[in-house]
């Protein structure tokens, strides 16, 4: 019965990672394709820099509150079980990503207006990822915390 649930669980998370790469290359080729202005560009460039760098400061944030944990029962068995690695480089690629988005935007505000929708374009492409990842990272440190909360 676990291998079996094992094989359910591993293609759920082939499933949902498809659907995440289709969406992000899907909003990529739309807004490549849609004609914005420069001023469309650079006002959606510095909200994406405004939304990417205050995530990654929730995320950085989350990161310091697992580590002050290090001492719960349930933090040393995730540490036996591998999983705190897991919810550990989750929130590590989340940062990448929401660094790479916030670094690809502040770019795209300075570059020459005729690469602006190519910038953008990567930008979306990250944002999507980022914003798919932090949530995936989010929910499961809200398991931890909600099973830490019911313990004390």
């Amino acid at each position: 019965m676990t291998q079996l649930r094992r094989y359910f669980l591993k293609i759920k998370r082939v499933v949902r990672d498809f659907v995440i790469l289709s969406f992000a290359l899907g909003a990529t080729w739309y807004v490549f394709h849609f004609s914005l202005e420069h001023i469309d560009v650079a006002a959606i460039a510095s909200t994406l820099v405004s939304v990417s760098v205050t995530l990654l400061g929730f995320i950085i944030a989350s990161v310091a509150i697992l580590v002050s944990l290090n001492d719960r029962l349930l933090i040393k068995n995730m540490k036996r079980s591998n999983h705190y690695v897991t919810l550990i480089c989750n929130m590590k690629w989340t940062a990448y990503f929401l660094s790479l988005s916030s670094v690809g935007a502040l770019v795209t505000l300075f570059v020459p207006i005729s690469y602006q929708l190519v910038c953008i374009s990567v930008v979306v492409f990250f944002v999507v990822l980022s914003f798919s990842a932090f949530f995936i990272a989010t929910n499961r440190l809200w398991q931890v915390m909600d099973i830490l909360a019911n313990k004390d």
